[in-house]
């Protein structure tokens, strides 16, 4: 399977290309069910999460030759207990469903192109323990991406893949091991399908699931710094995710929001959260807003993630995702 095709849709590819440098290595998290209204509860309830985000563009500064122009999206989150049957038998399992839908199209040297319309879709299943071990993962991009070299007939092209993700060990008996995983991708359009890639994990420290860290970041105590595994989607190889800086005490004011079927008029006590690979040459960081935690009995906003900035690589703009509804669980 080409390479090569498959670096573009970064453009598109949530938690997909963050930025470089960084300090101390992962560290064993310690995770509150900041979700639940109760933080300490030892029950998790069968009711669903269900939250919206409205997706805008933000053009850059400068612009070049080619450029891109994006409609307002939607993004989507559902986040629900399941069974799940596991090698030793059944359990409940956290299963978190996201999905963006965005429009646009490209301008190269005057020239506009087709309105595309493209789409991120991506399911993870992991354990309800505290570790929040990731059990497996299934994403579908489709996505719309400038070539390195356009010409003035052809600058862009799509580009529809999918990712599997196996955790070998996380269906051990003691649900606590966590060395390997497979990954395969798939061509969406022929079908075409490479072969499994085993990742050695091995790493001393928490890891989540590329396709969970937005979710588990709500677990984290806010007041210093936090280092985590995962994979990095564009190489498929193990890398350390970290704070940039300790989260820093905020005041969000939401415009347009509705918990449950009431508008939200007051502001919210939050934390602004940056955070990146720590890699060399992997692009800008992004910036997150979460909701802080209110009470341990009474988490009213339940550490939602309230707002999040995503820069397109190659400096093509920044996408903002402002959460509009929620409905908790």
């Amino acid at each position: 399977m080409n390479k090569k095709r498959v670096a573009g849709l970064v453009l598109l590819l949530p938690l997909g290309l963050l930025a470089a440098c960084g300090g101390g290595g992962p560290t064993s998290l310690s995770i509150s069910k900041n979700w639940y209204a109760n933080t300490m509860t030892s029950q998790i309830p069968d009711t669903t999460e269900e939250l919206e985000y409205a997706v805008t563009f933000k053009q850059p500064s400068v612009q070049g030759d080619c450029f891109v122009t994006y409609e307002e999206g939607t993004y989507k989150t559902t986040f629900e207990k399941v069974n799940y049957t596991f090698a030793h038998g059944q359990g409940n399992v956290y299963h978190y469903k996201t999905q963006l839908n965005i429009t646009g199209h490209y301008t190269y040297k005057g020239t506009e192109g087709e309105a595309f319309s493209d789409s991120v879709v991506s399911d993870v299943w992991f354990r309800t323990e505290a570790e929040l071990l990731p059990i497996k993962s299934h994403k579908e991009i489709r996505s719309t991406s400038p070539l390195p070299n356009p010409g003035a007939e052809l600058f862009y092209e799509k580009v529809n893949i999918g990712f599997d993700i196996i955790y070998n060990t996380a269906d051990s008996s003691d649900g606590k091991s966590l060395d390997s995983a497979e990954i395969t991708s798939t061509l969406l359009d022929t079908g075409e399908t490479s072969d499994p890639r085993t990742v050695n994990i091995g790493h001393s420290g928490s890891f989540f699931d590329n396709e969970q860290i937005l979710f588990a970041l709500r677990g984290l105590d806010m007041s210093a710094v936090s280092n985590f595994y995962t994979i990095d989607p564009r190489t498929n190889d193990v890398n350390g995710v970290t704070f940039s800086t300790t989260p820093e005490k905020t005041t969000f004011t939401p415009k347009s929001l509705t918990i449950g079927q009431t508008a939200a008029t007051e502001d919210i006590q939050a934390y602004t959260v940056r955070f990146h690979y720590n890699i060399s040459n992997a692009g800008p960081e992004r910036t997150a807003i979460y909701a802080a935690k209110t009470s341990a009995n009474n988490n009213t906003y339940r550490n939602v993630l309230l707002q999040l900035e995503d820069p397109i690589p190659n400096g093509y703009g920044t996408l903002i995702y402002t959460l509009k509804n929620a409905k908790f669980a």
